[in-house]
């Protein structure tokens, strides 16, 4: 061992590399077994590089402390103590919509919890259709608002949805650390929606739902559907239809079993019927051809026709005859009788024409007519996406069905059926035309304070005075005469004019569409309507007519008889 501690030559001192002179293996022993393995020393530079890293990061977290404490001290703790900054929203009042006589049909009313009111709907059955609903305010689970504004889904809830909305509100608030506001400021103030006034008289509205509600239950339709127009101005003192949603239901969206109910009921209470909604119109279409056929001079109006409920066209090519019946013989007829007992005999020989024996409008004749009135084409209303109907023609079979046209088709187009469609809405502007000597309108929905609108003429129907006299007196008739089809209407408090229909429906017409158009008063007229019942069980003889009777008869018996004027 002396060797190993050897003093050098002219040093009292033991070399450092001498201690560790087995740091090198030179026994060549195993060294993964940790055998001739002396742990090294370590190097001077690698302690210098250690304090040179600890020393620099020293200094610069002494110098970002000496920043925050003594540079931004002041900004910083101001940040601290106002460290809560938001915008919140003010929610404004929706616009209220009221009924011509400024009755509240939809209002807010504002709940507990909630930073926004809630929408009310009149409880009256009988307006859903025509106000719609909406959805309200949407917040996450942390009251975070993702959706600020109501949004209106249908009705005039949608069509008039930003006008109702107004403009929201916000305002910047600062909150401490310890919930101290430090300030709280409004941005802009919220502007409250605009009030809209509607054409409808709410008691109209409501009486004839009623009844059509009532008529649909008795007499086993799937729904039905009313219209009443001012027939100067456009304007719609009612809309409405059965069945319906509830718009307070659908607006809350709470009562899930009922939403659900609503979706998979198959008479449709989500369809609005009333112009939604298109029906083979049956023989309230025939005042429209009988105008045609007066102004054709097709026929004067004293001629009279034989008829005995069947109508036999020969066969050409000598085959069987073709039978075209009436649902009654109505004998003989001039064109007042035939609108009066609706003789479906007088208008296929004068629609159609009888060959070798009586000329007609014809087919296209008979278009010429009924596009001057507004059918197949949408009224024009704004405030909902309506149908636009549909007339047959020659083309239209020959294209959809690669086949020719028959007289027949023309006999049934005639009288309403085969493949002619129409809404609600397009026969009471219609009816409205043939009260006016021939105005055609655009029906209106809302109007501003007292004043009423002015009237948007879609057509002036160019026959003349006397031949809508004529009309006029045959649907007259068809209330007053004694084998008339609207007898129910006639009232001695009221005076009507009118036309019935029914449109058979299925394989085996064991259903039919029932229908009354008309106007009064008679004299002067003021007011067009329109009734309809669908889907209902053939042969039944209390038409859709009994409901405008009923509420007539009910205005009359509470003295409301300002209509009646």
């Amino acid at each position: 061992m002396s060797r190993f501690f050897k003093k050098r030559k002219g040093s009292g001192e033991i070399d450092f590399e001498q201690v560790f002179f087995d740091s090198k293996n030179t026994a060549e022993m195993n060294n993964q077994q940790m055998q001739g393995v002396i742990e090294r020393p370590i190097k001077k530079w690698t302690l210098f590089t250690i304090a040179f890293t600890f020393f620099s990061l020293l200094i610069l977290f002494s110098f970002r402390l000496y920043q925050i404490q003594i540079v931004q001290g002041e900004e910083l703790y101001t940040k601290a103590t106002n460290n809560a900054q938001s915008y919140e929203v003010l929610f404004n009042k929706r616009g209220v919509i009221y009924d011509r006589n400024g009755v509240e049909l939809v209002w807010n009313e504002f709940t507990e919890g909630l930073d926004f009111a809630k929408r009310k709907y009149i409880a009256t059955p009988g307006f859903s259709h025509l106000l719609g609903y909406v959805t309200y305010p949407q917040a996450d689970s942390k009251g975070k608002y993702f959706q600020f504004e109501y949004k209106g889904i249908s009705g005039i809830e949608f069509a008039y949805n930003q006008l109702l909305n107004g403009q929201l509100g916000f305002r910047e608030r600062q909150v401490t650390t310890l919930g101290e506001v430090k300030s709280d400021s409004i941005i802009q103030e919220p502007i409250n929606g605009l009030n809209i006034t509607l054409t409808i008289d709410a008691v109209l509205q409501e009486r004839l739902h009623r009844e059509l509600a009532r008529y649909v239950d008795e007499q086993g339709f799937d729904g039905a559907s009313g219209v009443i127009m001012d027939v100067h101005t456009g304007e719609l003192l009612v809309l409405t239809n059965v069945p319906e949603y509830d718009s307070n239901i659908l607006a809350d969206g709470e009562d899930r079993e009922t939403i659900a109910s609503y979706n998979i009921d198959e008479k449709k209470p989500f369809l609005n019927r009333a112009l939604g909604g298109t029906y083979a119109p049956g023989s309230v279409i025939k005042p429209f051809i009988a105008s045609g056929i007066l102004d054709k001079d097709i026929i004067s109006p004293t001629f009279r026709l034989v008829t005995n409920g069947t109508l036999v066209i020969p066969n050409r090519f000598g085959g069987p005859a073709t039978y075209f019946r009436d649902a009654r013989n109505n004998g003989v007829v001039n064109i007042r009788e035939a609108l009066a007992k609706s003789s479906n005999i007088f208008f296929f020989t004068f629609g159609g024409g009888v060959p070798g024996t009586h000329t007609g409008l014809g087919i296209l004749g008979m278009k010429e007519y009924l596009d001057e009135f507004g059918f197949a084409q949408k009224t024009g209303i704004k405030e909902f996406n309506e149908q636009s109907g549909f007339v047959p023609t020659p083309d239209w079979k020959k294209q959809t069905f690669g086949e020719g046209w028959l007289l027949g088709d023309t006999y049934f187009t005639a009288i309403g059926q085969y493949s002619f469609l129409a809404t609600p809405l397009q026969l009471v502007t219609a009816a409205g035309a043939i009260a006016t000597d021939g105005t055609l309108l655009t029906p209106q929905l809302v109007r501003q304070g007292e004043n009423k609108l002015t009237p948007l003429v879609r057509n002036e129907i160019n026959i003349s005075e006397e031949d809508f006299e004529v009309v006029q007196e045959g649907m007259r008739m068809v209330v007053t005469h004694p084998k008339g089809t609207a007898q129910s209407l006639n009232l001695p408090y009221v005076q009507v004019a009118a036309k019935t229909g029914t449109a058979e429906r299925g394989v085996n017409r064991s259903k039919w569409n029932s229908w009354t158009i008309g106007y009064w008063p008679y004299e002067e007229p003021k007011y067009a309507f329109v009734v309809m019942a669908e889907n209902g069980p053939a042969g039944n003889r209390l038409g859709v007519s009994r409901t405008m009777t009923r509420m007539f008869q009910g205005l009359f018996e509470d003295g409301i008889t300002d209509y009646f004027e």
